[in-house]
């Protein structure tokens, strides 16, 4: 009876060994990659060749170039409607002053710094509270003002815009840079 039993806890213990492998060799096959990925005896591990990545690289430095030139041709044009609406902003003012004083202001006006009022009524009268600058003053870039006649009647307001300008006042002569260049864009009295 012993080697009986002897016998029984053998093919026991067989049993358990051939269930163990079993489930052994599943949980290798889980988690072994496809067969495609072992060449030659050695794994191959998943992820991307160098020359993907440097193909991804490339096209994200050209689409950021596009981008990016397309962006400051954004703010060009920003910076040029901003000139044209100062321009326009300080035309209204100097026609308020001209329809109070029947004359244009004397001499220069202080673009981002001094305001455009008057005392020919008696008090003073604010017109402009702030005179606008160019966009890019810190960078040499500046508006122009010129009046015109003794007592001015007419003036020529001036600015430089990127890209090129229009003359809006033909006739009347240069009056100096209004930044790397001469002013290309010119606004007078209506």
């Amino acid at each position: 009876m012993e080697g009986w039993v002897k016998r029984q806890i053998v093919v026991r213990q067989q049993r358990e060994i051939v269930v163990f492998k079993m489930k052994d060799k599943e949980r290798r096959t889980k988690n072994q990659p496809s067969p495609r990925l072992w060449r030659a005896g050695k794994q191959h591990k998943r992820g991307f060749t160098l020359i993907e990545l440097l193909v991804v690289i490339v096209i994200i430095g050209v689409l950021m170039g596009i981008l990016l030139v397309s962006y400051q041709g954004t703010r060009v044009t920003a910076r040029n409607g901003k000139r044209k609406a100062d321009l326009e902003q300080i035309r209204s003012g100097l026609e308020l002053y001209h329809a109070d004083c029947g004359e244009y202001p004397t001499g220069s006006l202080l673009f981002g710094t001094g305001k455009l009022e008057s005392n020919c009524l008696g008090p003073t009268v604010t017109y402009m509270t702030l005179v606008p600058q160019d966009p890019l003053f810190g960078a040499g870039y500046t508006y122009r003002y010129a009046a015109i006649g003794d007592p001015p009647q007419t003036y020529v307001l001036c600015a430089y815009l990127e890209g090129g300008g229009e003359d809006l006042c033909s006739g009347i002569g240069s009056f100096g840079s209004c930044g790397p260049e001469d002013c290309n864009y010119k606004t007078c009295q209506p």
